[in-house]
């Protein structure tokens, strides 16, 4: 029942945000944040745990910080409505912190043993890929950096790790997080419908990766560019005959002007 229930934040948190984090500000990757080569053995578990006011939360390390995420998905809240908000809280100072938490994100998917694993090295993994997805999709391109590439490598290892135990590996480990940070995410594919309701233009998936990595050459924070509406496209039906619903760009200019200087360099 908790697994079912983080997972239920942790989509609605996926979609929840609206393309947009004015906050963040892209930090050096030699401003890395030292970290001890494996994590410590912190409980997520805290007896009489109570929520930390504002003032603590934005004096958190990134370390403490995600170690305060473990704990909100393990201790009781008097209504999810509070559980929500604090969890936000402390997810959106952890994007904040830019590079530096992906170190983080790193040491604790290289030290992740899935068979050996307690219920808190799970839930601690099980965040690594949902805030690593959100950054990649809200903030900035993980692909982009080294320490994002670091990353997106362990992950990778430590799923492949998962599969090799024969636990069963969930659908959204791989199509929802690993491989839409490894290719093309939400953020893509609202650059591709925004291009088809506003002026027909239409990308195949091949095209909108070849843009994508464009747009990371050019810009890896164009996940801030604009905000999105989630609207109805009546030129296009889903399977069970409706409209399509999805997510267009409210500021899009930026996006054509960038896609005119991707079309001008291919043949």
């Amino acid at each position: 029942m908790k697994t079912s229930i983080f997972f239920l934040f942790a989509v609605f948190n996926f979609f929840s945000y609206s393309f947009s984090s004015p906050d963040y500000q892209p930090k050096s990757e030699n401003e890395t944040l030292s970290v001890n080569p494996k994590p410590e053995n912190v409980s997520c578990r805290e007896k009489n745990y109570q929520i930390k006011p504002e003032t603590e939360i934005n004096s958190m390390t990134p370390r403490r910080l995600f170690d305060e995420l473990l704990k909100i998905n393990n201790n009781s809240f008097d209504t999810l409505i509070q559980l929500y908000d604090y969890e936000d809280a402390i997810e959106k100072r952890i994007r904040q912190a830019g590079v530096d938490t992906l170190s983080i994100f790193t040491e604790y998917a290289n030290a992740y043993e899935p068979q050996n694993a307690s219920g808190c090295d799970d839930d601690r993994f099980a965040y690594v890929l949902t805030l690593a997805a959100d950054i990649d999709r809200f903030e900035f391109r993980l692909r982009g950096t080294t320490q994002g590439r670091l990353t997106i490598d362990a992950i990778e290892r430590a799923i492949e790790r998962k599969e090799k135990t024969g636990i069963k590996i969930r659908r959204e480990d791989r199509t929802l997080f690993l491989n839409q940070i490894k290719s093309t995410n939400g953020v893509d594919r609202a650059i591709q419908d925004t291009f088809w309701v506003n002026r027909k233009i239409e990308i195949s998936d091949g095209e909108l990766l070849e843009f994508g990595n464009f747009l990371i050459e050019r810009d890896l924070t164009y996940p801030t560019w604009s905000q999105t509406d989630y609207i109805k496209d009546y030129s296009r039906i889903n399977k069970a005959g409706n409209p399509l619903q999805v997510y267009i760009f409210k500021k899009p200019e930026r996006f054509y002007e960038v896609y005119s200087e991707f079309k001008k360099t291919k043949p």
